[in-house]
């Protein structure tokens, strides 16, 4: 007897969770590490993070959340100097829960946070609070974006022409493509999950929604042009065409 499907519908891209996260409370931003990852790792998506959001976060204090990874006194030197250098950030509080580390930064002079941002301190900033708030304030660039050429939206971001190879378009909100999107593109940045990425022909070099990392498959650059949408589901970024995005429930 057959039964319905209910398999999603869409192309699931090959996704990874980078090891950090930037989260925004209402008592300010949150920078959370990894409690496994090997610091390497969170040392490269942190300059990533970083290069790419250019001046988004200047000025701002942040958190860093440790939970209970342990951090040698040169790694959170190094992370210190990193966020000052590239972004003008500045660590404001720690929040963490091992008793050694609680004593370094006692001894360092950095006050420790109570809670890690929970109700008690600020409820999270829902992202899709954020896209109603942000619907109505786009950056509109009426231009073909070439190789080299980055655009920065702190909400949604629009783009009339295409994104090349080599091109950057980044937003808080959501990125729209009217046409041919090849190079990179990050929506909802820092931790806007609600946000999504769509274009006329989508054939992006990478794609980034909040702290997810896409990375579609090779396409027949012959194949028939129609509009996609990329969208977090899950654990996984996946692309459909906006008729199947509609049909979903």
């Amino acid at each position: 007897m057959g039964g319905e499907d209910h398999t999603l519908a869409g192309h699931v891209l090959g996704t990874r969770k980078e090891t950090i996260t930037f989260k925004g409370f209402r008592n300010g931003i949150h920078l959370i590490l990894d409690g496994e990852a090997p610091f390497r790792e969170i040392q490269q998506d942190l300059s990533d993070h970083l290069q790419k959001a250019g001046t988004f976060f200047a000025g701002a204090p942040i958190t860093l959340h440790l939970g209970e990874r342990v951090l040698q006194q040169e790694e959170f030197l190094l992370l210190q100097q990193m966020l000052a250098d590239q972004a003008g950030i500045t660590i404001a509080q720690v929040y963490c829960e091992h008793e050694e580390m609680k004593s370094f930064f006692r001894q360092y002079g950095l006050p420790l946070a109570s809670s890690p941002g929970t109700e008690q301190e600020g409820e999270l900033i829902r992202p899709r609070s954020r896209n109603k708030a942000m619907k109505n304030n786009a950056l509109v660039v009426k231009q073909t974006l070439r190789s080299g050429q980055r655009v920065v939206a702190e909400e949604n971001l629009v783009v009339i022409g295409d994104v090349n190879p080599g091109a950057e378009v980044i937003a808080g909100g959501d990125v729209i493509v009217f046409g041919t999107l090849r190079g990179i593109a990050h929506a909802g940045m820092p931790d806007n999950t609600a946000a999504v990425i769509i274009a006329l022909n989508l054939q992006p070099t990478q794609l980034r929604i909040a702290h997810f990392i896409g990375r579609p498959p090779d396409r027949d650059s012959k194949r028939e042009a129609v509009p996609e949408i990329a969208r977090i589901m899950g654990e996984h970024i996946v692309i459909d065409t906006l008729e199947k995005k509609r049909k979903l429930p």
